[in-house]
């Protein structure tokens, strides 16, 4: 019976359920804390923040807070060499060895003290307009209806 413990399915077995343990994390601070993180297109949470990840690569990190300037970046969440295949078949299924990657990123965001600077006319030009139109066209209408 102990022999049907240590058959080489069980040791398998055992070996795939600890596998592919490297954890990938981004670590987040901003001055001052609480800016909303978005990684890509994904809102992920506010500093400080720990997030843990799978995918590497080229990716946007991008920071908001009210009253800051947005703060956005691409950034190289690179992986060593010994987590890119073929060689992360060895260190994440082999031998998992439990490695832990950490991308760490201070950011200090800058008050916003630029003037509201807006190419958009304000709400009373679009009421005013839209009035107008209206106004126009209900006009038009009625000539057409004592024409007719």
């Amino acid at each position: 019976m102990p022999l049907r413990l240590l058959s080489p399915a069980w040791i398998a077995l055992a070996a795939l359920c600890g596998a592919c343990r490297t954890t990938r994390t981004l670590e987040v601070e901003s001055d001052p804390p609480g800016a909303l993180v978005r990684l890509d297109e994904e809102v992920i949470g506010r500093t400080p923040l720990v997030h843990s990840f799978v995918h590497g690569g080229q990716r946007r990190l991008s920071l908001y807070l009210p009253g800051f300037r947005t703060w956005s970046r691409r950034v190289d969440l690179e992986m060593p060499w010994y987590d890119r295949f073929p060689l992360d078949i060895l260190t994440e299924v082999i031998l998992p060895l439990g490695l832990h990657h950490r991308f760490p990123f201070q950011v200090h965001l800058t008050l916003d003290t630029r003037e509201e600077e807006s190419d958009l006319p304000a709400i009373d030009a679009y009421i005013a307009r839209a009035a107008h139109l209206r106004a126009t066209e209900l006009a038009r209408a009625r000539r057409e209806r004592e024409g007719q």
